[in-house]
C-alpha cells in the first residue's frame, strides 16, 4: 500500500476493492481497497464513505 493511495481516502475519495461490490437494493455498496471503510457510489467513478443512514440502518440514540 502506497502513501498515495491513502491520500485520497483522507479526502473521502475512495475506490472499491471490485470483486466485493454488490448491489443493496438502493445503491451500490462495497468496501474501500485501501482503508477497509464501507463505502457507497454515488455516481460513475464517484465512491464515497457510507455513513449509517445511507446504510438503512435506525440513527444512534
Amino acid at each position: 500500500m502506497s502513501v498515495f493511495n491513502t491520500v485520497g481516502c483522507f479526502f473521502n475519495r475512495h475506490e472499491p476493492s471490485r470483486r466485493h461490490v454488490v448491489w443493496d437494493g438502493r445503491a451500490y455498496v462495497g468496501s474501500c481497497k485501501y482503508c477497509g471503510r464501507p463505502i457507497q457510489r454515488h455516481g460513475k467513478q464517484h465512491w464515497r464513505k457510507r455513513t449509517v443512514d445511507e446504510a438503512g440502518l435506525p440513527p444512534a440514540s
